[in-house]
């Protein structure tokens, strides 16, 4: 049977949209609420069948149990969500001098948690002790250290801005730091999270530091709501979306980008039920995606001029939940008071255990809806590197490590697991303090934007969820701002993990 070239050429037409964001992460349903709250028509893809991205809770045997990140850092956090509509919700201020303590994790075990110290503070004999645990330095060193901060918190914000690529190594050789200062500055980048401290970026602990100055949560946890954990936050973005005519398709997924004359064109798309391709023509494209991402995602040309930029995501998370009977707290310092987070650091001289750089959360502290009652349940998450992930035998040891510096800390616990569950995070682990490298318009490709943790943000320092949820927000703003001169169908495009 003869067709004419017409009839075999004939296909369904490209989907048209204000916004069609792919992607039903934390970046990306902050950008959807706020653009269908400005009246765009939104549609919300995702190639999972749960929207959140990383922002996944699982129930298991009553239990409620995150999956994603334990810790949500505080800046930008709060403001993204306002500005998506969202204040029911749930997330609970942690400030660093109250429910955050440092422990020095030996080859022996874990020692005694204390708080971290802030420079500049007033020396309290408590504070003392923390300054001699965790950096080893006399107080007059100590008290150095609190004037290079007010340095930086003092520090204009346009010159902050300018020393936004600067690390802190080469900030500190700049001002001929004596050793022992520079030695300690290094070191409490790395007590507040950093990897490698001497790498950190200068604004980013320039942040931290005015934070942690003026007592500010820096992190926030999850807390009770209708919907227990994360996904709480999660649904709570969704309703927005609905609720101001957007439209969410989950099990699609972005399978390639086509440029016309530089600018981007379509979209391409497949169901993950059906698996031929369809089109979105669009005026704009977001990518929200981890930045490891882009490689698979992009044509070679926006690829090439990107590949310089893109960090290296050598890092995932290793995750240990515990269930455990009874009303478990992990150890403080202070009579009376209970941290809902312990972080274990390399020690200062000598051997540092298997579990160095892991975070102890104690989920049911802010929660207790996260487990039936009459329990408690922890978490502890470690970063390892990409090469660990496929060797069995030794991500074992590091959830044994994990486990028995859980005892150390706990020691009840022992006799009082109900179960034990670990998993390793698909997506690249956030690095704190670490220096933004990608743009938030992509180079040499019109109508490509990017919101990722990686973006650079002017006044932004986040990593992590939050900082998918910051750059999301800035780009749905940028994009609104536009929208007067946007024609019509002009689409944006995001996809996150």
């Amino acid at each position: 049977m003869n067709l004419p070239v017409e009839t075999l050429k004939r296909r369904s037409a490209a989907a048209h949209c204000d916004v069609a964001i792919v992607g039903a992460g934390l970046g990306g349903l902050v950008c959807a609420a706020i653009l269908a709250r400005a009246g765009r028509r939104v549609v919300l893809i995702d190639r999972a069948k749960r929207p959140g991205g990383r922002l996944q809770t699982a129930n298991h045997q009553g239990f409620a149990v995150d999956l994603g990140p334990p810790l949500w850092e505080a800046p930008g956090l709060l403001e993204a969500l306002a500005a998506a509509g969202v204040e029911d919700h749930g997330l609970v201020p942690l400030s660093s001098k109250e429910g955050f303590r440092l422990s020095i994790a030996a080859e022996s075990g874990p020692e005694a948690p204390c708080p971290l110290p802030v420079p500049g503070a007033v020396p309290a004999p408590s504070i003392l002790d923390a300054v001699r645990r965790l950096y080893g330095v006399q107080p007059r060193v100590f008290a150095g250290l609190g004037e290079l901060y007010g340095e930086l918190g003092d520090a204009a914000a346009a010159a902050r801005e300018s020393g936004r690529d600067v690390e802190l190594s080469a900030w500190l050789a700049e001002r001929g730091a004596e050793p022992a200062l520079a030695a300690a500055m290094v070191r409490s980048a790395a007590l507040l999270g950093a990897p490698d401290g001497a790498r950190a970026s200068v604004v980013s602990l320039a942040t931290q530091a005015r934070e942690l100055a003026e007592g500010a949560p820096t992190h926030y946890v999850c807390g009770d709501t209708p919907v227990a954990g994360a996904r709480g936050v999660v649904q709570a973005l969704v309703d927005v979306v609905i609720e101001a005519g957007g439209e969410l398709r989950l099990g699609t997924r972005a399978m390639g980008i086509a440029f016309e004359s530089g600018r981007f064109a379509r979209l391409a798309l497949r169901r993950e039920e059906v698996p031929f391709l369809e089109e979105v023509a669009a005026e704009r494209c977001v990518l929200a995606v981890p930045s490891n991402e882009l490689r698979s995602l992009l044509p070679a040309g926006p690829r090439g001029a990107l590949e310089r930029l893109l960090p290296d995501a050598s890092l995932r998370e290793l995750s240990v939940a515990w269930a455990v009977r009874g009303d478990v707290e992990l150890p403080s310092t202070r009579e009376g008071e209970s941290p809902a987070v312990i972080r274990l650091v390399a020690p200062i001289r000598g051997e540092a255990s298997v579990t160095a750089g892991a975070t102890f959360v104690c989920a049911t502290a802010s929660a207790p809806r996260l487990a039936p009652g009459g329990h408690a349940l922890l978490r502890a998450v470690l970063p390892v590197g990409f090469d660990t992930i496929g060797d069995a035998g030794e991500i074992e040891r590091r959830v044994d490590g994990l486990r028995a510096a859980l005892v150390a800390l706990v020691p009840e616990v022992s006799e009082a697991v109900v179960w034990e569950h670990c998993w390793l995070g698909e997506s690249p682990a956030a690095v704190p303090l670490r220096r933004p490298v990608l743009p938030l318009v992509a180079p040499s490709c019109s109508g490509l934007w990017l919101a990722s943790q990686d973006v650079q943000m002017a006044g932004a320092s986040a990593t992590g969820v939050t900082g998918s949820a910051v750059a999301g927000r800035a780009v749905a703003e940028r994009i609104v701002a536009e929208g007067s001169a946007a024609p019509e169908g002009s689409t944006v495009v995001a996809r996150e993990e």
